[in-house]
């Protein structure tokens, strides 16, 4: 949305990256699941909370309608259903080192396409990588 603005909004604007609720949040507001499980499963995107809808409909939704506008204005991608399935193998590998080059050769496209794939996902806020920790002993 940003990119189609012509004027500079410089000084005029703030930004907030609006994160799903966390697990605190929903605790307080008594929205949570006793299985982690299922808390899991469920996520944190207030809609289902709000509305009580089934996550397995309103998330299938969400990626469809996310695959067919969000990553069309923001990237052109050839195939959506090759990219459809590259979320559906980067799912599967939450909480693991990210292996670009495995994640490439499961997907089958290139090494450079998944770390733009993976670019596309952190701007558009459906992922978040984590550095990992570590004490580098040569400071």
């Amino acid at each position: 949305m940003l990119s189609s603005i012509t004027q500079s909004l410089a000084g005029r604007i703030a930004l907030f990256n609006l994160y799903p609720l966390s697990h605190e949040e929903l605790l307080t507001a008594k929205l949570d699941h006793p299985k982690l499980s299922v808390q899991i499963w469920h996520g944190g995107y207030p809609r289902l909370y709000e509305q009580k809808t089934d996550p397995t409909i309103w998330l299938g939704s969400y990626i469809q309608s996310y695959l067919e506008r969000d990553v069309g204005l923001l990237q052109n991608i050839d195939n959506l259903k090759i990219f459809d399935n590259f979320l559906h193998l980067l799912a599967g590998r939450t909480g693991q080192l990210l292996n670009l080059s495995s994640l490439a050769g499961d997907v089958g496209v290139s090494h450079n396409t998944i770390k733009t794939w993976i670019h596309l996902l952190e701007i558009s806020g459906l992922i978040k990588l984590l550095e990992p920790y570590y004490i580098n002993l040569n400071i």
